[in-house]
């Protein structure tokens, strides 16, 4: 699952380069400030990308390891259900090889992600509902955004739990939206006739979030 987060932290580290890349060019030609912003809007879509790759890839890696008995299986996880074919090849492999032999894990590894990964490109982890769904799988929390929002290194308003947890998805909701405006109309505002405005203050405020998001997640799912 570390390799998961690795990933992760690999894309947000490139994104932050690409925001200093946008200052150099801005800092060099003032005169294209308005010209760059679309690599303003990149990093949002990137970001967002990020952390969809990530639970994609963390959720996967967690069902394989609850399968292998090197994780708790969550109640989401036994419930699951497969098809005959699937679970003829598993146990056509469990068959194959004497109990804990290295081929054997080698095996059953590559079966689960080749099952797993047809499944899960298909869904889309960026809306909270569908993030607490997919975590279900590997994260038996009732109370996911909750426990999240107590812990995420991001200032959350609120004078209370449930005001922080509010916080969160409506912070999580504004980002998601502002991504799919931008991947999908190519963030034109159509009652002025433009493009929205965007800001590189508010690029790195979305970055940041996300960051401590996929952050806090993490740490608890480990």
């Amino acid at each position: 699952m570390n390799n998961a987060y690795n990933i992760f932290q690999q894309s947000v580290a490139n994104i932050k380069k690409f925001g200093c890349i946008y200052d150099k060019l801005c800092r060099d030609y003032p005169i294209l400030i308005t010209d760059l912003d679309d690599m303003l809007r990149a990093q949002v879509v990137y970001v967002v990308s990020a952390m969809d790759c990530y639970f994609h890839d963390v959720v996967r890696q967690g069902i394989i390891e609850s399968y292998l008995q090197q994780r708790a299986q969550t109640a989401k996880w036994k419930s699951t259900a497969v098809t005959m074919e699937n679970a003829q090849t598993l146990v056509g492999i469990e068959m194959q090889y004497p109990p804990n032999t290295p081929q054997r894990t080698v095996d059953v590894v590559n079966s689960l992600n080749n099952i797993i990964r047809p499944i899960l490109k298909t869904m889309s982890f960026q809306q909270s509902d569908k993030i607490k769904d997919a975590l279900s799988y590997i994260w038996d929390e009732q109370h996911k955004m909750q426990s999240i929002a107590t812990s995420i290194a991001y200032p959350l308003q609120g004078d209370n739990i449930n005001d922080k947890v509010r916080c969160l998805e409506q912070k999580l909701k504004l980002i998601i939206d502002r991504r799919n405006k931008i991947a999908h109309e190519a963030d034109w505002d159509y009652t002025r006739d433009c493009k929205q405005a965007i800001s590189k203050a508010d690029v790195d405020d979305i970055v940041f979030f996300i960051e401590m998001f996929v952050n806090a997640i993490h740490i608890k799912i480990l």
